[in-house]
This record gives C-alpha cells, sequence and structure tokens, in this order.
C-alpha cells in the first residue's frame, strides 16, 4: 500500500509540473563598456546604462551608443544559467569639419589673388582650405578693372567660384602742355575752366585742340587755340599787352565856317575858325566866332572824353529890319 501511494503522488505531481508554465531560461550579460555614460539597447528596447543584466538565453541584438561616440551593434548568444561578459570600447566620432574649400578659376590667365585683404598670389586655378564663413576675394590684373567678392564657405564643402575680368577703356591719349607767361600774375582759362595761375603752368592735356586764354589785371586778355600732339610738350610763350589809358580828352570840330571868321575859346582867341580840330578837356567850353560884316555868334558846349563832337556854324548878316520880321543871309 504505502509503494501505491508514492506511485500516485509521483504521477499527481507530474501532471502539476505539466500544467504549470515553467519559468523561462536565463542567463546574465555582463558589458563593460568604455565610456562610462554608454547606453545599452537591447533587441530594439532601451535598457538604460549598459552594465550586467539578465536576459533570456539565446541570440540578441544589443547596440551601444554614447554621445561623441560611434555606436556599436552587436549579436550575441547568451546560454542559460551562464553569465557572458562582454567588452565594448567605442571609437571617438572625428571632429567636425571647421573648413571648406576654395577654387577659383579666373580670367585673364595672369590675375592676382588678395584673400580677406592680403595677397596671396596668382588666382588662377587657385584651391585652398579655408575657415568656414565669410570670406573677401579681390582679383586683379594690370589694365583690367578689379573685381571684389564676398564668398561663404561651408564646412565640409568644397566652394567654386568663376571670374571674368572686364577690360579697362583704353587711357586717352595725352600730351602737355607748358606755358611761359607775362605778367607774372597772369591766370589761365583752359576750355572755358578757370585754372588758375598761368604762369609755370605745366599739365598733360588729351591729344587735339584747346582753347586758352590768359588775362591780367590792367593787361589786354589773350585767347589762343592750341592743338596738343599725343606723347609731345607743346610749349608756349605768351606776353600780354598793357590796356592803353583811358582817354583824358575829346575832340571839338567846326564845321561850314565862314572864310575869315575868327574863333575864340573860352575867353581866348585862337585864329580862324574854318577847318577847326582840336582836342580839349572834358567839360564845358565857350565858343564865339566873328567876322568882319556878319553877325557874331557865341555858344556853350560840352566835350566828352573819347568822343569827337561837331558843330555846325554860319555866320549871318542883316537885310531888312521892319516891326513885323527881319531878313537874313548868309553872311560869305
Amino acid at each position: 500500500m504505502p509503494a501505491i501511494g508514492l506511485m500516485l503522488f509521483s504521477v499527481i505531481a507530474g501532471s502539476f509540473a505539466l500544467i504549470l508554465p515553467q519559468p523561462p531560461a536565463t542567463g546574465t550579460l555582463r558589458l563593460d563598456v568604455t565610456p562610462a555614460d554608454a547606453a545599452f539597447t537591447l533587441d530594439g528596447m532601451a535598457m538604460g546604462w549598459a552594465n550586467g543584466q539578465e536576459v533570456l538565453t539565446g541570440p540578441h541584438v544589443i547596440e551601444i551608443t554614447a554621445a561623441g561616440y560611434q555606436s556599436k551593434r552587436e549579436t550575441v548568444t547568451i546560454p542559460a544559467g551562464a553569465e557572458q561578459t562582454m567588452k565594448v570600447e567605442l571609437e571617438r566620432l572625428p571632429p567636425p569639419p571647421t573648413t571648406g574649400t576654395l577654387r577659383l578659376h579666373a580670367t585673364p590667365a595672369d590675375v592676382v589673388l588678395a584673400l580677406d585683404g592680403k595677397a596671396v598670389g596668382s588666382a588662377n586655378d587657385f584651391r585652398q582650405e579655408l575657415p568656414t564663413g565669410p570670406h573677401v576675394v579681390e582679383i586683379s590684373a594690370a589694365g583690367y578693372q578689379s573685381k571684389s567678392e564676398t564668398v561663404t564657405i561651408a564646412a565640409g564643402a568644397e566652394r567654386p567660384v568663376e571670374i571674368a575680368l572686364e577690360r579697362l577703356p583704353a587711357p586717352p591719349a595725352v600730351g602737355t602742355l607748358r606755358l611761359d607767361v607775362s605778367p607774372a600774375d597772369a591766370a589761365i582759362t583752359l576750355d572755358g575752366t578757370a585754372m588758375g595761375s598761368a604762369n609755370g603752368f605745366r599739365e598733360e592735356l588729351a591729344a587735339g585742340t584747346h582753347v586758352v586764354e590768359i588775362s591780367a589785371v590792367g593787361y589786354q586778355s589773350r585767347r589762343e587755340t592750341v592743338t596738343i600732339t599725343a606723347g609731345v610738350e607743346q610749349p608756349m610763350e605768351i606776353v600780354l599787352g598793357r590796356v592803353p589809358p583811358p582817354p583824358s580828352t575829346g575832340t571839338l570840330v567846326l564845321d561850314g565856317a565862314t572864310p575869315g571868321a575868327v574863333l575864340t575859346l573860352d575867353g581866348k582867341q585862337i585864329g580862324p575858325a574854318k577847318d577847326f580840330r582840336q582836342e580839349l578837356s572834358p567839360g564845358t567850353h565857350v565858343i564865339a566866332i566873328s567876322a568882319k560884316g556878319c553877325e557874331p555868334t557865341k555858344q556853350r558846349v560840352t566835350i566828352v572824353a573819347g568822343d569827337t563832337l561837331r558843330i555846325p556854324l554860319q555866320l549871318v548878316r542883316w537885310t531888312r529890319k521892319t516891326r513885323q520880321w527881319v531878313e537874313v543871309e548868309p553872311c560869305s
């Protein structure tokens, strides 16, 4: 009987073992990770810090990450009841690039480059790493208009820049005008523009004709057209003439005087009045004309400096005199 009971107990216990769920077989995964603050992901699930963890047996995908380091992903198989130790050392990420590359192609072939205000040398086929950010590129060549541009360099990128300079306009052909002028304080006007002192004047002018005017106080101005030849110095000597003093007298002329008539001027007998012509001081003068058998005449005249005053004169004689009228005839 005791044997039968023991057998029955064993059967029942075995039945319960089949009915009750068995605990999963586990093992332990122990990680030794550098850096210390690395994080652990198991089969796609974040697990926190990467340190010893109990996990189900079998294969698992683990991923170790840390800021500033390259992540590492591996497949590991955990045996039941065992401890799996795994050493993982993450590699640092390379620092982000702080430079980019500037590449230039410029024409003409002999262009030179100034970068951020500093002369560099030939600009053609220039290629160089530069710090990121804006840079001022200036290209120049003899006979061409310089060109300046601001270019922005991006980290890790190459920036190509193509620049073609434009030719400068051909300089005008010039010659030189040199003046020797008297008086010393003379002034010059060139092509209608006041240029200052004329004495010792020497200046490059565009080839062709130019109008030169020299003037000075108390002198007669002089105006001349001069032709400038390219590459040649044209000397000019100019002497101004003095302005004549203003007239201080005027002229009195008597026309038609009676033959034999005598002129008295300002109370002084002068002589024959016929064909009289004489310079007098400006102002008022008294002239008197007399002749034998004729009625004398007297009048005031005004002389203006620089002018000529002509006075027609004709003496007369009395022929008849009544109460109503007087008849005269020319005195000859």
